[in-house]
């Protein structure tokens, strides 16, 4: 018997007054070109402020091969690492659990989206610039784990 392979699925979230779902609009509006890449933005913002959403309802899902041929699935595979404290959630053959620990942190990205940048009176791109200096103002010079390493060799490692 096949299994189905894996999918990642996508939050179906609307905007708040409108029937515009809010992947759809960061897509038409914003610098993200694909479904894909807005949900790892909003993933990783999700992890950064540390919103993990469950959710009900879902967009229609994305192929797992989407995500592992953009490179991908090692962010996704070290999120569930961060977030279980441990690899026994990368035995999960079918993904389920690391996927979904991803799926939740897409969404309460996203909800952070709606809430601090695509309501901003500004345009989205500049909202989402002055998202990324404000996180960048408030990092730390050192990691955890990492002391010792400058922070121009960090950001060479893109940290």
């Amino acid at each position: 018997m096949a299994t189905e392979p894996r999918r990642v699925r996508p939050p179906k979230r609307t905007l708040p007054n409108s029937n515009t779902r809010t992947l759809e609009w960061l897509i038409e509006h914003g610098p993200l070109q694909t479904k894909q890449k807005a949900l790892m933005f909003a993933a990783a913002l999700g992890a950064y402020q540390n919103r993990r959403e469950p959710f009900s309802s879902a967009e229609e899902p994305i192929r797992w091969q989407i995500f592992e041929n953009n490179g991908d699935d090692a962010f996704i595979y070290a999120l569930a690492i961060a977030e279980t404290g441990g690899f026994e959630v990368l035995a999960d053959e079918d993904g389920e659990r690391y996927v979904s620990l991803f799926e939740e942190y897409a969404n309460g990205g996203l909800e952070y989206l709606e809430e601090h940048v695509i309501n901003q009176p500004v345009g989205v791109l500049d909202a989402l610039i002055d998202l990324l200096v404000q996180v960048r103002r408030h990092a730390s010079d050192t990691h955890p784990g990492l002391e010792g390493i400058t922070p121009a060799q960090l950001d060479a490692l893109g940290l």
